[in-house]
């Protein structure tokens, strides 16, 4: 029995697809990696890989400035609503899935997504190209549609509301809490309860002990540690747990800050409100880091004996030691790298 689909329209075979390349009225965008892309694509595809776009905050206004981004890069590629626009990834993969969501959302009439991607293509003998395409920008007008949205405030509203089904598209593991994944099993509220239970179950707490401090300092005083809190250090000496320093060198060149507006930043509820040598200059696409490469250097674990309610002097002097070993961890990182973008 063939299968069945809510929206057969949101799809498209590479039978289709086929004998509309080339057609002026086509934009076809591959979301897959840049490496993916340079190696063979379809004839006439742009890049665009979305998954490394996401949103933390669904308030009114990161939301309004995240969407005009993504917008605005919709446009950069070529897409507006008198064009047919087909996304594409290895397969019917979210990566494709999230653009034909975002042309969903800003009322686009005619966008779908390659059924069974770019393996369905090649099965199919579709032509492929290593020629890169310079997309031609064009005009998005929207007309969005609020309801194929749900921000924070609307899942809360929405618990417990029999009219109202909410799916769970990870995995079984990641639903049942079984498997934890970092860049997507969610994520423990941070209080020092939920850590000492974690400590005491012998797994990992990721801690950076400059808390808020360390977000906000400006280009000229990267790599510079600043005061450390005591929490993680009381934390290891109750459960018995080593330290290990972990020296990340890549992160303070990815958005150089000139200043910081903490005062704008209290109004809008956020921690900080850096001014960047891109943001605000260059608008939401500001937001966007630059391309620099993370490294992470570990250093030997440290071990701490001692009372985790002594006074703060005694706790700062082992406090001290963890950042002598951070420094050194960053100071041999930084020295060994060839630039910030290899």
């Amino acid at each position: 029995m063939e299968p069945k689909y809510t929206r057969e329209t949101l799809l498209t075979t590479a039978q289709e697809l086929k004998p509309k390349i080339g057609s002026a009225s086509l934009c076809i965008i591959d979301t897959r990696t840049a490496e993916d892309y340079a190696q063979g694509h379809i004839p006439g595809a742009t890049h665009f890989d979305l998954f490394g776009l996401s949103l933390i905050d669904t308030t009114e206004a990161p939301l309004k400035a995240f969407l005009f981004m993504i917008h605005h890069v919709l446009e950069l590629r070529g897409v507006s609503e008198t064009k047919e626009v087909v996304f594409y990834g290895k397969n019917s993969d979210m990566r494709a899935a999230r653009g034909v969501w975002f042309l969903e959302y800003y009322g686009h009439p005619n966008v779908k997504m390659l059924d069974g991607g770019m393996d369905a293509w090649k099965a199919a003998g579709g032509a492929i190209t290593t020629d890169a395409v310079a997309p031609k920008g064009a005009t998005l007008k929207t007309a969005e549609r609020r309801d194929v949205l749900a921000t924070v405030d609307d899942v809360l509203i929405s618990l417990n509301k029999k009219d109202i089904v909410m799916l769970d598209t990870r995995s079984e593991g990641e639903h049942l809490g079984t498997l934890v994944r970092a860049a997507r099993g969610g994520a423990m509220v941070g209080t020092p309860d939920n850590c000492r239970h974690m400590l005491e179950n012998e797994e990992c707490v990721m801690v950076f002990p400059e808390g808020v401090r360390g977000i906000n300092k400006p280009y000229r005083k990267r790599y510079r540690l600043q005061r450390f809190g005591q929490g993680f250090m009381r934390l290891a000496l109750e459960a018995r747990a080593p330290i290990v320093p972990v020296g990340i060198v890549g992160s303070e060149e990815q958005q150089p800050g000139i200043a910081n507006l903490s005062a704008l930043g209290r109004l809008v509820g956020m921690p900080a409100f850096p001014i960047t040598a891109t943001f605000p200059w260059l608008g939401p696409l500001g937001l966007l880091p630059l391309p620099v490469k993370y490294r992470l250097h570990f250093g030997e674990p440290l071990a701490f004996e001692g009372d985790s309610n002594e006074e703060d002097a005694a706790i700062e002097d082992r406090v001290a030691v963890v950042c002598r070993a951070l420094e050194e961890l960053l100071a041999s990182g930084r020295r060994e790298r060839r630039g910030i973008f290899r």
